[in-house]
C-alpha cells in the first residue's frame, strides 16, 4: 500500500515539474512578470504587454480618442505620484495630416515647456508590422505630477488606417533608466494588431 501512494506521489510530481517547464520552455508569460492589455473595438483593435508593476488606471474611448494609461507606483513613495505611466493613445480627430506632421507639433510644444529639454534620439521602429517614429527626451516638466522631477520619455509616433497612433513612457530619467527601457522595449515588441 505505501509503494502504491509512493508511485502516485511520484507520478503527480513527474507531471507538474514536467508541465512547468514545458511553460517556462515554451515562453509562457505567465511567470515572465507581465500582464497583457488589450482593447478591442469596432475600428481598433490591439494588445501588449506590460510589466506586473505596472497597473491600469484608465482607458478612454470617443470619437476623438481611445487611450489605456498604464501608472506605476512603488509602495514607499507618495501614493499621489506616480513613478511611471505609460500610455497608448490612438487619435481619431485631430488636426494633423499625419503622425510626422504631430511629431513636430509635439517636439516644438516639448521644446517650449520644458525645462532643458533635451532629445536624445529620433530613429525609425517599427510597431506591430507599421514603421513610425521614435523620440527619446527628458527634462523637467513644469507642472509634474510624477516622484520625481528629472523625467525621461520614449515616444512612438504612428499612422495606421487614418488615424495617428503615440505610444509613451515616463519615468524617472535618473534613477529607472534601464528598467524603462526595457519596459518600453518589452511593450513595443509586443504590440499586435489585432484586426
Amino acid at each position: 500500500m505505501i509503494s502504491r501512494n509512493k508511485k502516485i506521489i511520484f507520478s503527480r510530481l513527474t507531471l507538474v515539474v514536467t508541465c512547468g517547464v514545458a511553460l517556462i520552455i515554451s515562453g509562457c508569460s505567465c511567470f515572465s512578470g507581465y500582464k497583457r492589455a488589450v482593447v478591442n473595438e469596432i475600428d481598433i483593435s490591439f494588445s501588449f504587454d506590460y510589466p506586473s508593476s505596472y497597473k491600469e488606471s484608465g482607458r478612454t474611448s470617443d470619437s476623438f480618442l481611445t487611450e489605456i494609461v498604464l501608472e506605476r507606483y512603488t509602495p514607499d513613495r507618495n501614493i499621489h505620484k506616480i513613478d511611471g505611466q505609460a500610455s497608448v493613445t490612438i487619435w481619431k480627430s485631430l488636426d494633423y495630416p499625419n503622425a510626422t506632421a504631430y511629431l513636430e507639433f509635439c517636439l516644438k510644444t516639448l521644446q517650449s515647456q520644458w525645462g532643458e529639454f533635451k532629445l536624445h534620439e529620433r530613429s525609425t521602429i517599427n510597431v506591430g508590422g507599421i514603421d513610425g517614429e521614435i523620440i527619446i527626451y527628458s527634462g523637467y516638466f513644469l507642472t509634474n505630477v510624477f516622484t520625481f522631477d528629472h523625467i525621461k520619455c520614449q515616444e512612438v509616433f504612428f499612422d495606421y488606417k487614418g488615424m495617428i497612433w503615440n505610444i509613451t513612457l515616463f519615468s524617472d530619467a535618473d534613477a529607472q533608466k534601464d528598467e524603462s527601457e526595457s519596459d518600453f522595449e518589452h511593450l513595443i515588441k509586443s504590440f499586435k494588431f489585432l484586426d
